[in-house]
């Protein structure tokens, strides 16, 4: 319900974008601030390796991109660090990466997950552990050094605030298409 919305909340900005001849975000206040964009990529599938990695991020970078963001913890913790060792290996620093675990890790591999995304100059951690658990993320925020990133998952309004009081993030990333826009 709160998905459909806002696709109708989306809509509606839209149209009101159009007919005042304005982008959305000046319509929201949003001033001319830039910011760096990234693309997603590496979601795991049978028969994908280091190799395959390389070349599909080797692509974004072709169309522009300067930061890519690795999903991770679909594999054991040993396999994503060889996979993102293969990208610092072939771009150096002059590809900043992130990586977006969806909620899979608990607490302590969390922990050592950043350890170790850490040596190798990751930028931002998305979602370690489950939205559920905010405590534990506010707990994460202070003891890691990577900005921890989140939660698309919070589906409205007092959820997104919650994130935001308790400290459980350094970046939120609401995602207007499932939070009621």
């Amino acid at each position: 319900m709160i998905s459909a919305i806002s696709e109708v909340d989306i809509a509606l900005w839209d149209l009101l974008g159009k007919e005042l001849g304005a982008p959305i975000y000046k319509l929201l206040g949003g001033g001319a601030k830039r910011i760096k964009g990234y693309i997603t990529g590496e979601y795991h599938r049978q028969g994908k390796g280091v190799k395959e990695l390389v070349e599909e991020v080797k692509n974004y970078v072709n169309q522009g991109f300067k930061m890519v963001k690795i999903k991770v913890g679909g594999l054991e913790l040993s396999k994503d660090i060889k996979r993102l060792k293969a990208l610092r290996e072939e771009f150096g620093e002059t590809l900043d990466i992130a990586v977006d675990a969806n909620n899979v890790y608990t607490f302590n591999e969390a922990l050592r997950a950043r350890r170790e995304f850490g040596k190798l100059g990751v930028v931002f951690f998305e979602e370690p552990i489950m939205t559920d658990h905010l405590d534990l993320s506010a707990e994460l925020v202070r003891l890691l050094e990577i900005p921890v990133a989140g939660y698309e998952t919070a589906y409205i309004l007092f959820e997104s605030r919650e994130i935001i009081t308790m400290k459980a993030v350094d970046i939120v990333q609401a995602d207007a298409a499932w939070s009621g826009g």
